[in-house]
């Protein structure tokens, strides 16, 4: 073999490795966004674990539920820890808004807020 064949063998096996080297950094970036995306999946189902065991630690609390869960608004929240309501009492124990005061109807309508029930008439007449 010459020199000038020697040269050509070590110019294609460099570039062989070249190739080789470029192939395995690809994985290694295929294999990084794998991991990351199986990281990001691990916390989702901590955050999930985490919170069924917090709910699981109340299930006799249902104020708690709605609290951790988010499906009660503060307002509604604190009008009912505040009157001690509790959501597992006999439904003819339950608060009836018939028998409740003139005084707690106000404090509830004020916790509550404005309810709109759609639009009134006069806003109905201005659309037409």
């Amino acid at each position: 073999m010459d020199r000038e064949e020697y040269i050509q063998e070590i110019l294609k096996a460099r570039e062989s490795l070249n190739r080789l080297d470029k192939k395995l950094v690809e994985q290694n970036q295929k294999y990084q966004k794998i991991a990351e995306s199986n990281l990001r999946n691990e916390k989702r189902l901590l955050r999930y674990r985490t919170r069924i065991e917090e709910m699981g630690k109340y299930k006799d609390s249902p104020e708690h539920f709605l609290t951790i869960s988010g499906y009660m608004n503060e307002s509604i929240q604190e009008y009912i820890f505040s009157h001690n309501y509790a959501f597992n009492v006999d439904p003819n124990e339950a608060p009836d808004p018939d028998r409740m005061t003139y005084e707690q109807l106000l404090e509830l309508g004020d916790q509550i807020g404005k309810v709109s029930k759609g639009l009134s008439k006069e806003e109905i007449e201005r659309l037409h």
